[in-house]
């Protein structure tokens, strides 16, 4: 068809490939994950909350206590009450224990991540400094500050931290990490690639190294080797992670075939019943195969799950064109355009409708 031209284009502008974080930048709210393997772990960890709330209950001195339930409501993405805990621990103890200050400061640095203030970050540096004063041996807050300094871009103090931790421990898979992608920021390839190869080597199952590498020959233009990447991300990690998937699909798609994306995103879908892009995806690869009736159902499923995707609109929209239904294709146009009013393909779309 003529006008698949056009979705194609869509199709470009939509690749935008991330990390093992699974983050979205797109005005969507944020997802939720459906994953069998996530909600076993999320439950285990209200559970053992749960039972450590009762131990308190009956030793309401027990400053371990405090910790260990921190680190859980940590591990369940509950920062608040994570430093509630914390804050309880250090009202009781004064020993500068060097674990709970690395907990304190891994709880700001992930709070950093999220509202990168200088509040947040000047608290998690003060915390990893009395952490590595407190015990220089212990190897986590020598790490985090290499990852806090990375963030900022203080790479000098990034690498002087993350050496601190590979004196301590050469084998160290996540100082590699960071410092690979250090080396990514300046720019220093062949490091960057030694640096995560080292830390797989260490950690074989280590995803977010695979897919800095997959991203990078990806960016390379280097496909084989971004194809070997991504599907060892995916054999790292196949059963929490929606990124590696979603990496690998769109590989498939830039090289059209279509049948391997296919199987890719619906993987993302097993995982993530809300991951609106992988939907989006599907929609287009189903009207690359002429099943318009497919087509319309993957793009109704990406703009229910986000309202304000204005591409799931225009692909909608284009679809309905495809078979004729001009009228639905204008009100998804207009619906589009309301949601990004320069959006080119929605305007063009609009015209041929006159």
């Amino acid at each position: 068809m003529k006008l698949l031209i056009h979705l194609v284009l869509l199709h470009c502008l939509a690749m935008g490939l991330i990390g093992c974080s699974n983050s979205n930048k797109n005005n969507q709210p944020q997802t939720q994950t459906n994953s069998t393997a996530k909600s076993q772990t999320q439950t285990d960890t209200l559970t053992e909350i749960e039972r450590l709330t009762e131990q308190i209950t009956h030793e309401p001195l027990n400053t371990d206590l405090y910790h260990t339930r921190a680190k859980a409501y940590i591990k369940a993405l509950n920062y608040d009450e994570a430093l509630n805990d914390l804050k309880i621990v250090f009202t009781n103890d004064t020993s500068n224990n060097a674990l709970y200050f690395y907990t304190l400061g891994d709880v700001y640095t992930r709070i950093y991540k999220i509202e990168p203030t200088k509040e947040q970050y000047l608290a998690a540096q003060d915390a990893l400094n009395k952490s590595t004063t407190s015990n220089p041996q212990l190897i986590a807050p020598h790490v985090r500050k290499g990852e806090l300094y990375y963030l900022v871009k203080e790479y000098d103090n990034a690498f002087k931290a993350l050496n601190n931790a590979l004196r301590i421990d050469a084998t160290n898979p996540e100082a590699y990490y960071w410092k690979g992608l250090i080396y990514k920021d300046k720019k220093d390839f062949p490091k960057m690639i030694s640096a995560l190869q080292t830390a797989t080597e260490q950690n074989p199952n280590y995803c977010d190294a695979y897919m800095a590498m997959g991203l990078h020959y990806r960016s390379q233009k280097n496909d084989p080797m971004a194809l070997a990447y991504f599907s060892n991300a995916i054999k790292a990690d196949s059963t929490q992670q929606t990124d590696a998937w979603y990496a690998r699909g769109s590989y498939h798609m830039e090289q059209d075939s279509l049948t391997l994306a296919q199987y890719d995103f619906k993987k993302v879908i097993d995982i993530d019943r809300k991951n609106y892009k992988a939907y989006y995806n599907l929609g287009y690869i189903a009207l690359k195969k002429n099943k318009t009736t497919e087509a319309l159902a993957f793009f109704n499923a990406a703009a229910s799950i986000n309202p304000l995707y204005y591409k799931a609109f225009f692909g909608r929209g284009y679809t309905y064109e495809t078979i004729g239904k001009n009228e639905e294709a204008k009100k998804d146009y207009d619906k589009c355009l309301e949601l990004e009013p320069k959006y080119q393909l929605a305007i063009e779309g609009k015209k041929r409708l006159k």
